[in-house]
């Protein structure tokens, strides 16, 4: 069931999270006491979108195994797509204690903090990573997000190569293509954005990354047919999953990009309702908002995502919120960030 989960996550095909539950109910009706099955179950359900039932599942194997660090992980997770981040960091705290040796503890954690916007408890979590296993990119490439987070670019670029050294991944070479976008550094970024998508095929992220390296350098037409194969990509996800916020947002700024403002609504709405918390979710209905010319709702949107600890330096070189930037409220929200300590 795990092994055909991973081939889901791989390949977006829905014929694996099909053949991941029938063989996870295999396994119940052989023993139905193991937690392993109620991981197994638990962890389907995640996928698909039933966390309710994900929830009891990972909730029956703690219970069957009170000391799997897996078990508060998996349910950590379940926990954040239910959109209950303080739920997940609580279980991930407690994966911590009971195994505080395993990298993976620290980096769910990391990564609650980090969509909470609370990038020093993030930044301390993949630290930790980076002492327990120096050889792992993760910690690096997590590291690397934060500083994006705070805006520390050139260190986020650094992270980024450093993590691509050890392990060339896709999704270290599109993180790295975003550091360079931001900076309008944008024949460099599509590049980068290039060879996720070829490691990486069946992504909806890389490919939206690299229409917006395309739309932003000029390339109109190659972004269009990146932004439908983005949305395409998504829609096998979302057939699967209609929870998955992140993979919801992502559809909404799709299509706002490719200039369907009522079906970008549509589906930040939705991604809103699930995890109204998570900052880049917040950043991207700002964004959505500044394409359709809403200049208030933007802003309002804008300032709410900057303090949940989005990135400032994105905001202020964002090609699509030129617009707000020259408002007199823009530079308000800048002062009175100014005045507050970072995180």
């Amino acid at each position: 069931a795990d092994a055909q989960l991973r081939m889901w996550d791989q390949t977006k095909d829905s014929i694996w999270t099909q053949r991941a539950l029938g063989a996870a109910q295999q396994a119940a009706s052989l023993n139905d006491n193991l937690p392993e099955v109620h991981l197994g179950l638990g962890s389907i359900d995640t996928a698909t979108g039933r966390t309710g039932e994900a929830i009891a599942q990972l909730q029956r194997a703690l219970q069957l195994a009170p000391n799997s660090d897996e078990a508060l992980r998996r349910l950590g997770i379940a926990y954040g797509k239910a959109g209950r981040p303080q739920d997940a960091i609580a279980v991930y705290l407690k994966a911590v204690e009971i195994n505080p040796y395993y990298w993976n503890n620290y980096n769910q954690l990391g990564g609650s903090y980090a969509a909470l916007g609370q990038n020093e408890n993030a930044l301390k979590a993949f630290q930790r990573i980076t002492e327990l296993e120096p050889d792992r990119a993760t910690g690096w490439a997590n590291i690397g997000i934060i500083y994006k987070q705070q805006s520390r670019w050139n260190d986020a670029i650094t992270m980024f190569k450093r993590a691509i050294d050890i392990t060339p991944a896709p999704l270290y070479y599109s993180n790295l293509g975003a550091a360079y976008l931001v900076l309008g550094r944008y024949n460099e970024a599509a590049p980068m954005f290039e060879k996720a998508v070829a490691l990486s095929p069946n992504s909806p992220l890389y490919e939206r990354n690299l229409a917006d390296a395309y739309r932003f350098s000029g390339q109109t037409d190659k972004a269009m047919t990146a932004y439908d194969k983005a949305i395409a990509l998504a829609f096998n996800a979302y057939k699967v999953n209609p929870s998955d916020a992140g993979n919801i947002g992502l559809l909404a700024i799709c299509y706002a990009k490719k200039g369907d403002g009522k079906q970008a609504m549509n589906f930040i709405g939705q991604a809103r309702a699930i995890d109204p918390n998570d900052n880049g979710l917040v950043y991207k209905e700002a964004v959505i908002h500044a394409i359709a010319g809403r200049t208030g709702e933007a802003l309002a949107r804008l300032s709410e995502a900057l303090k949940k600890g989005y990135s400032l330096q994105e905001a202020t070189s964002d090609p699509d919120l030129k617009a707000l930037r020259d408002t007199d409220e823009f530079k308000r929200i800048l002062t009175e960030l100014s005045r507050k300590p970072t995180q």
